[in-house]
């Protein structure tokens, strides 16, 4: 039973991975509102996001990359149209985290966004810190 259970682990480890690297080199157009007025298109780089084909937000992977979750700095230097930022209130250093998940039958993105300077706890039910949510389509 024990190594059942280990083996499941490990799938679950390497599916994970698997997931944070086939974000890599990916484009999305916006699909909530949000997404459009802020942000727009993004494209995920290695190591940094693009918004709407000009604005760019270094990003670096927390852990072990199975969470898909990502720290980001100088998010204020980003220009958005009418000056909109990240979060409503601004936010300059904060986390990432990306969900694939089912939208009117299509594959689409969830980027979350946490102020602060604590990862955010993946085992909470209220996300605490959490303050914006982007969803993007292929």
């Amino acid at each position: 039973m024990f190594r059942f259970v280990i083996m499941i682990a490990m799938l679950a480890s390497c599916s994970s991975i698997s997931f944070a690297s086939d974000l890599t080199n990916t484009q999305w157009r916006p699909f909530n509102f949000t997404a459009e007025a802020v942000t727009g298109s993004l494209h995920i780089a290695e190591n940094q996001l693009i918004f709407s084909d000009r604005e760019h937000l270094p990003i670096k992977a927390v852990g072990d990359r199975t969470t898909a979750t990502y720290a980001f700095t100088n998010a204020t230097n980003l220009k958005f149209n009418g000056g909109r930022t990240l979060c409503s209130n601004g936010v300059n250093t904060g986390f990432l985290q990306f969900k694939i998940v089912k939208l009117e039958g299509q594959e689409a993105l969830e980027l979350r966004v946490f102020r602060g300077p604590t990862p955010p706890d993946t085992s909470e039910d209220t996300q605490r810190n959490l303050c914006s949510t982007y969803l993007y389509i292929r």
